[in-house]
């Protein structure tokens, strides 16, 4: 017979508790989804919030492919080992973030395509944006992948999540540029704009935010980003 009142009071048990997930509250308005407390205009958010306690702060970076597929048996043995020595040197959580975005034709004709100057190559300068086209179509159907570092670190507030992002910064772009990647850091706006797109799907061209304009009538964000409305599944 396992001896209850025991285990509740063991070291283990004590162990096996502080290792379990955090237990989140069921939102009860759409913007209580958003698992942000805070927002810097660095970059640096606050994703938990507990009192009289340290909480979890997050820095999101853009970067770029490695091109991994491209090189040969023992090029992808190098990057391996480089990708290894990086994970090893990072003393914080992390997470890698592979995102499916929309992809914004009118942005992508105005940088890709071909533009219109002698009227004589006109029909070619049509073709050839037609097969460009075509061929975006084909491969990703109107979606980019895009990709994130994040990484955590838990502090007694913002000032000291910030100073140690800003310490570790430099390290891991170094990293990064080892595997011949380039690292982004992404300010507080453009992560807005991130959960806007993925809340907000469809509708990324709406988002607008100003940081100076918020302060001056004091704009909730979240109300920004949030989804218009969520379902409720019962259980």
């Amino acid at each position: 017979m396992i001896n209850l009142r025991g285990l509740l009071h063991s070291d283990r048990f004590e162990l096996c508790k502080k290792l379990t997930e955090r237990v989140y509250r069921t939102p009860k308005t759409v913007q209580e989804i958003i698992p942000v407390y805070q927002a810097a205009e660095n970059g640096t958010f606050q994703i938990t919030n507990e009192k009289n306690s340290t909480n979890l702060y997050d820095r999101v970076y853009l970067f770029t492919d490695i091109n991994y597929k491209q090189k040969d048996a023992s090029d992808r043995n190098a990057v391996l080992t480089k990708w290894s020595r990086v994970l090893n040197a990072l003393n914080a959580p992390f997470k890698l973030l592979l995102i499916n975005q929309n992809r914004d034709f009118e942005k992508m004709k105005s940088e890709v395509l071909l533009k219109k100057r002698d009227p004589a190559y006109n029909e070619i300068i049509d073709s050839i944006n037609g097969i460009i086209t075509e061929k975006v179509n084909e491969g990703q159907h109107g979606i980019e992948q895009v990709r994130y570092f994040v990484i955590t670190t838990e502090q007694v507030g913002m000032e000291e999540a910030t100073a140690y992002f800003q310490t570790v910064q430099a390290t891991i772009i170094s990293l990064f540029a080892e595997l011949g990647s380039t690292l982004i850091p992404l300010t507080g706006t453009e992560r807005f704009r991130l959960l806007h797109s993925f809340y907000r799907m469809g509708n990324e061209e709406e988002f607008s935010w100003s940081w100076d304009d918020a302060f001056l009538v004091k704009k909730d964000w979240r109300s920004i980003l949030s989804p218009m409305y969520f379902h409720e599944h019962k259980t």
